[in-house]
């Protein structure tokens, strides 16, 4: 028997593969930074963008924004996961979101219960955290991450990985008051403020 390390990256684009690998590296984890030479040619993407001191209303209008954006530069809806802190923000944020995107897109927003994953493949999902290992989508948003570490301090940093893992090109983090240290310490210059999607063509800026 043979260990071998997979070196390729999978599914994300090479951007969101670097940071789910700093993400590894803040938590102490061993991270493989080799590319296989299979992998080459594969979309370099954008890099995590964050949303800051965003809660209810702002919020939402923030995601929406950023969701319109994807929707224009990609010319169709992704699947398009908004990941919370706890059960209790699944519904407030599902309801503020439809209302922010009422205007903007015919797209459903869809409060997924408990880790609900079945229903409607096109609505944008909203779940608990805790439930989506395992799930895939085109982009995700990390809602509230600040809160999450109040809730769960040891596990910020799985938890955070393990949303990362879960976007293929487009990742959005926002927080409600401030950056969990350990994350602006580490993974700080990762973030961008905005996605440069409209001067962004073909792979290559303009």
């Amino acid at each position: 028997v043979e260990i071998r390390n997979i070196d390729t990256p999978y599914r994300q684009s090479s951007k969101l593969h670097n940071f789910s690998l700093d993400v590894l590296k803040m938590l102490g984890a061993e991270a493989i930074e080799s590319v296989s030479p299979r992998s080459v040619g594969t979309l370099e993407g954008f890099s995590p963008v964050l949303g800051e001191r965003l809660k209810d209303a702002p919020l939402a209008e923030w995601i929406a924004e950023r969701i319109v954006e994807i929707e224009k530069y990609l010319e169709t809806m992704p699947s398009i996961a908004i990941l919370v802190p706890e059960e209790g923000y699944v519904r407030p944020v599902a309801h503020e979101l439809q209302k922010a995107l009422r205007l903007r897109t015919s797209v459903i927003v869809q409060a997924c219960y408990e880790g609900q994953s079945n229903g409607n493949e096109k609505a944008i999902r909203v779940f608990d955290i805790k439930h989506i290992k395992g799930l895939e989508f085109e982009a995700a948003f990390f809602v509230a991450l600040d809160k999450l570490e109040s809730l769960y301090p040891e596990l910020l940093g799985n938890y955070l990985y393990v949303g990362a893992t879960r976007a293929a090109k487009f990742l959005g983090v926002t927080y409600e008051h401030a950056l969990p240290k350990s994350v602006k310490k580490n993974l700080g210059q990762c973030f961008v403020n905005t996605w440069p999607l409209l001067w962004y063509t073909n792979g290559m800026y303009d």
